[in-house]
């Protein structure tokens, strides 16, 4: 038996370790587990000052960010889209006929044929340089060039030529053709449309400004200056043929096909024949 004496709680009197009750009040001794730490009265109160002033900062902190948004969740973002290719143009079924060709108008002088292309282009940049205003000189350069079958280098002289003689047929009609065959078909259909207005009764002028607008992708603008080459020249298939082809394109199947038979009365026997007949053909039992 342990003779450890303990403090009543109620009256403060010492008393056994082993009494269940105070002998002097009679009250109910609380003994203190043995594996309890012992805390100093001194101690007590710097840890309940501690505690004190971190439930008074705790508060603080609380009233502070009352009014202040919750921090951001980490969104959860979806997988990024593959990258978006450029709208393609519409399919275009195998058999539809070939666009025809560029056709240099039959008005333009012609670039005599030179012995020595290199010379001719240095006497026409040294006579450039004494004169950077020459539009002449630039629209022979882009001819001699174009000679040459140097459509893209051909470009600057004659957008210049045609920039500083912007009334010239010829330098329009020319430079219309260089950007055709350098494939800048919008460029292609200002120059036409240029030279267009200056010679509204020239048949190829027409026919050019219409294939520019057909590889442009204008179909409806093309049937109907096509329509107007026609008018023009009823003789060549090639404007025939560009018109169908843009008919077709459209997807108005029987003027395509009708267009396609009127080609065949006046083509010649060979490939491209053959091709314009069995399309005509197919649109033919399309619509039937």
């Amino acid at each position: 038996m342990t003779h450890d004496a303990i403090v009543c709680q109620a009256c403060g009197a010492k008393v056994r370790a082993s009494r269940s009750r105070c002998p002097r009040c009679r009250a109910v001794l609380v003994t203190q587990a043995p594996t309890e730490a012992h805390v100093s009265g001194a101690a007590a109160k710097i840890a309940g000052g501690v505690l004190a002033v971190a439930l008074v900062a705790t508060v603080v902190i609380l009233w502070r960010s009352g009014d202040a948004s919750p921090p951001p969740s980490a969104a959860v973002r979806p997988p990024a889209p593959a990258a978006t290719a450029p709208t393609a143009a519409p399919a275009v079924s195998a058999d539809v006929p070939p666009p025809p060709a560029f056709q240099l108008a039959s008005g333009v002088t012609p670039v005599p044929e030179s012995a020595d292309d290199a010379a001719e282009l240095a006497g026409l940049q040294r006579t450039l340089e004494r004169d950077p205003q020459d539009a002449a000189t630039m629209y022979n350069i882009g001819r001699v060039l174009l000679r040459q079958q140097k459509a893209n280098l051909a470009l600057a002289p004659l957008k210049q030529a045609l920039a500083l003689k912007a009334d010239n047929w010829s330098y329009a009609v020319t430079a219309g053709y260089a950007y055709g065959l350098a494939g800048e078909f919008r460029e292609a259909v200002r120059a036409f449309r240029i030279a267009r207005g200056l010679m509204p009764s020239d048949a190829v002028t027409s026919y050019d400004l219409a294939l520019a607008l057909q590889r442009s992708g204008d179909f409806a603008g093309a049937v109907e200056e096509y329509g107007a080459a026609i008018r023009l020249n009823a003789e060549p298939v090639s404007a025939r043929l560009g018109r169908a082809i843009s008919l077709d394109r459209l997807g108005n199947a029987t003027e395509a096909a009708t267009g396609y038979e009127e080609c065949l009365r006046i083509m010649p026997p060979g490939p491209e024949a053959d091709r314009v007949r069995a399309r005509m053909v197919r649109l033919r039992g399309a619509v039937e």
